[in-house]
């Protein structure tokens, strides 16, 4: 792990938890799913979800990131550094794809929002394409209360962090390799995301 993307995960994750009070609640031990090649699957509402999400994974991990931020190059070259991704949007980016494979070739994980992005509340295909190619484990997370920093860090509202159960390669290994089963496992991750709203 690099010593800047180190410092600043530790940095954050403190902000997040006893800043903003964020309320974590861990289904499985994350921690050690993360450590090895893994699909980190969160749903969407805010800019802050990467790094929320990020800071409490101990390794380093990947993240795909809308092509047009890399244009502001100050901007590309932060984010760059910190393991992001550039990604077209609406089109299949295949040089994506294969950047993500490598990741998880390499037995590291990374981080993707089914929805794609934060006006989109559908799953993209994508991340079902990805797991069921290179057979990861995926690591369902949900999100409450990141797009309203402001209100939790005066509590009115609670950040919280919901790591679930994985679902392992077994779940899901009989689905053939065509773009209906893509999309099917895609909603399915999606909704088990989404299951994990009222787990406290």
């Amino acid at each position: 792990m690099g010593l800047a993307y180190k410092i600043f995960r530790k940095l954050i994750n403190i902000k997040v938890k006893y800043i903003l009070g964020a309320k974590v609640v861990a289904l499985c031990d994350y921690e050690k799913v993360s450590k090895s090649r893994c699909i980190i699957a969160s749903n969407h509402i805010s800019n802050f979800d990467p790094p929320v999400v990020g800071s409490f994974i101990p390794t380093p991990i990947h993240f795909l990131a809308k092509e047009e931020l890399f244009k502001f190059r100050p901007f590309g070259w932060l984010i760059s550094s910190f393991n992001a991704i550039p990604v077209k949007r609406g089109v299949v980016d295949k040089r994506a794809i294969k950047s993500v494979n490598e990741i998880l070739n390499k037995d590291e994980s990374i981080l993707i929002f089914p929805e794609g992005s934060r006006k989109n509340f559908t799953a993209k295909p994508g991340i079902g394409l990805l797991a069921l190619n290179t057979k990861s484990r995926i690591l369902p997370v949900y999100v409450e209360n990141s797009n309203h920093i402001f209100q939790c860090l005066f509590r009115i509202k609670r950040l919280k962090i919901v790591f679930g159960k994985p679902i392992e390669p077994s779940y899901y290994e009989n689905l053939p390799l065509e773009k209906s089963s893509y999309r099917q496992f895609s909603n399915e991750i999606l909704e088990i995301i989404k299951g994990l709203k009222n787990e406290s």
